[in-house]
């Protein structure tokens, strides 16, 4: 399915790490809701990403994941 301006899709933001310690496991994937906002020619989108109580902030051309995965999107799972 391609995405189109106005959907809402899963975002997966990059997975990070306890700052100054680099032994730490990486802190895990969250996901937030995120509004289609823009579509390249080449398929990547622009979001506009809600994160629960925090304020919606833009990213610029994600990619899209068969599966959740830092710095990419994914349609929500169908029940």
């Amino acid at each position: 399915m391609r995405p189109t301006i106005g959907r809402i899709v899963h975002f997966h933001p990059q997975v990070a790490r306890i700052e100054g310690d680099p032994d730490t496991s990486p802190l895990p994937v969250l996901t937030h809701a995120a509004i289609v906002t823009g579509v390249s020619d080449g398929g990547e989108i622009v979001l506009l990403v809600l994160p629960p109580l925090a304020e919606p902030w833009h990213c610029t051309y994600a990619k899209f994941s068969e599966t959740p995965e830092a710095g990419c999107w994914t349609w929500p799972p169908r029940s």
